[in-house]
């Protein structure tokens, strides 16, 4: 039976709790995600999104993961500098953004 008091319930939870629980989901959220654009040979080109406290290899691993490749196989290349993949993204001093190659391995 619907009643004035679970009308008056009803449009107390929708009016205040709903947007105060959608405003504190929002900071749930990951925020700084740094994207990574990475070429491989051919001209083929993935988008990796990693978390701050990640490893270089887990941008291997999704980019050859996502162009079908080896992760084994490759190291990164950022200009014409080599990455530690053991090193993390907050320690790379890698701007966001940051235009990376895949490479073999030597």
């Amino acid at each position: 039976m619907f009643t004035f008091a679970t009308f008056v319930t009803h449009n107390y939870i929708c009016s205040h709790l709903i947007p105060f629980f959608s405003i504190f989901f929002l900071f749930l959220q990951p925020r700084n995600m740094p994207t990574f654009s990475v070429s491989a040979p051919r001209g083929r080109r993935a988008t990796t999104r990693v978390g701050l406290q990640d490893a270089l290899q887990v941008v291997v691993e999704q980019a050859c993961k996502a162009l079908k490749l080896s992760p084994g196989e490759w190291v990164l290349r950022h200009g014409r500098k080599n990455l530690d993949l053991r090193q993390l993204v907050r320690r790379a001093n890698l701007p966001n953004n940051a235009k990376l190659e895949l490479v073999h391995d030597q």
